[in-house]
């Protein structure tokens, strides 16, 4: 669930004109904040900030194309 809830956030945000391509950025800063200290994703109930990071990856063109289409850029 939370992948999906990732996923329709992305397009949110490229619908609601904000720079989809900020998002992995995002994660990037959380998983040095936590420094290595996160637990082991299948013993959470979140994905890492490597996976959230991969799957933003793969769904940016969408929210790119989005993004391009929908706000003045």
């Amino acid at each position: 669930h939370e992948s999906e809830a990732d996923y329709m956030g992305l397009i949110l945000l490229a619908r609601a004109c904000f720079d989809p391509r900020e998002a992995p950025q995002l994660w990037e800063r959380m998983g040095q904040q936590h420094g290595g200290r996160a637990p082991a994703e299948f013993m959470s109930t979140h994905p890492s900030a490597e996976t959230r990071i991969e799957q933003f990856n793969q769904w940016m063109d969408e929210a790119v194309a989005i993004y391009q289409k929908n706000c003045s850029i």
